[in-house]
């Protein structure tokens, strides 16, 4: 494809783009359980998801400048979002690896554990979120994402405004019958 020139190239890195931009736009949780490696497009695409899980041994990089290549996948503009931008361009740039751990603590992954536990973690991880109301799930990331492309004061009038038009549902109710103690009818 690369023969036939840039043109040629543009539909393969537009349509992941567009699938990293889907997860995000998915009115579900999206989780990503990362055993062994997700490097260049891998990490790209870990940077897309909402929850991201790993392994402790797991290794994860943005490994484009070590092979003469820029990221393609949005890991440019995601990265800075997640780590801040001295962080990102300093991984970027130099193409280290980061363990498991190290994705951990960089703010790129939820959590981790060792390969004996990690399992347990994904499979808790689902259960918590199945055992969720959809409808609260979707607005949360809806405003959390949605947000991120604006001002704070216009992130928090759509917050605002879903967190009335949510207390206006009958689901809202019996939650906050459950918070307070009492059953809700």
């Amino acid at each position: 494809m690369r023969e036939d020139g840039p043109e040629a190239l543009r539909p393969l890195f537009e349509t992941f783009v567009g699938a990293c931009q889907l997860i995000a736009d998915l009115p579900v949780p999206v989780v990503a359980a990362v055993e062994g490696y997700a490097m260049a497009g891998g990490f790209e695409l870990v940077q897309s998801v909402d929850i991201a899980l790993v392994r402790e041994d797991a290794v994860l990089a943005d490994n484009h400048a070590n092979f003469g290549m820029i990221p393609g996948g949005g890991g440019s503009q995601r990265l800075p979002r997640i780590v801040g931008t001295p962080r990102a361009l300093g991984h970027i740039l130099l193409g280290d690896r980061l363990s498991g751990r190290d994705a951990v603590d960089w703010g790129i992954a939820y959590a981790c554990a060792p390969a004996d536990g990690f399992e347990a973690l994904v499979e808790n991880t689902v259960a918590n979120l199945l055992g969720k109301d959809p409808g609260a799930l979707a607005r949360i990331k809806q405003l959390v994402r949605g947000g991120l492309d604006g001002p704070l004061s216009d992130g928090l009038s759509a917050e605002t405004a879903a967190t009335l038009a949510h207390l206006d549902g009958e689901r809202a109710g019996a939650g906050i019958g459950r918070f307070t103690g009492r059953t809700r009818t």
